[in-house]
């Protein structure tokens, strides 16, 4: 299985999007997504905001951007709390869990659930 590496992240990916058209048919269109991370795409979701509204800003507390470093934060804090090492090429280390919370949030949500039902069906089927 291929590993990540951190602080290299692509300048794009290929999806494929399915969806439903109105008469309930699905259908699918290839797509070639500009990369961005974590807080890259909330600072986009604010300008995004700004464009619609007019607003210089949202109001105070509903910026997206804080709310996405927020979220990186307490991620760094619940996986270093959780793990004791990995096997990627970077040292285990709260930025280099940072960098895979912006870069990689999948693997952020992988890993909490994991870790979860580890601990909490571990115990139950005890």
């Amino acid at each position: 299985m291929p590993k990540i590496k951190l602080g290299s992240p692509p300048e794009s990916f290929a999806r494929t999007v399915t969806f439903k058209q109105l008469d309930g048919l699905e259908v699918q269109i290839k797509v070639t997504f500009r990369y961005r991370t974590r807080e890259q795409y909330a600072a986009f979701m604010d300008d995004l905001y700004k464009a619609a509204t007019g607003q210089a800003s949202p109001p105070t507390g509903a910026e997206i951007s804080a709310a996405a470093k927020e979220g990186i934060d307490r991620d760094v804090e619940h996986i270093f709390g959780a793990l004791l090492a990995w096997d990627l090429d970077d040292e285990l280390d709260r930025d280099s869990v940072r960098l895979l919370a912006n870069e990689f949030p999948a693997a952020i949500a992988a890993i909490t659930d994991d870790y979860r039902l580890a601990v909490t069906e571990g115990r139950a089927k005890n």
